[in-house]
């Protein structure tokens, strides 16, 4: 009960989730979004160990004999 209004009602009145009223109440800032495992890449996944070599001794040789790759991980 929050300001004499049930989650039901509130979700009701406001035309959202029980769900959501509830996390609403329990949480005074929204909790956001937390990836649980690393993103897969399964037809990358098994060069990616090849890609970094190559990326990484590309920076022994002459800048414009290197290999250019934008890293997001």
């Amino acid at each position: 009960m929050v300001d004499a209004m049930s989650e039901r009602a509130a979700a009701r009145n406001f035309g959202i989730s029980r769900k959501t009223v509830n996390k609403m109440v329990n949480h005074t800032a929204p909790p956001g979004y937390q990836r649980k495992d690393r993103p897969v890449a399964p037809k990358l996944g098994a060069f990616v160990g090849i890609i970094d070599q190559i990326l990484q001794d590309d920076r022994e040789v002459l800048k414009k004999q290197r290999h250019t790759a934008c890293v997001f991980r």
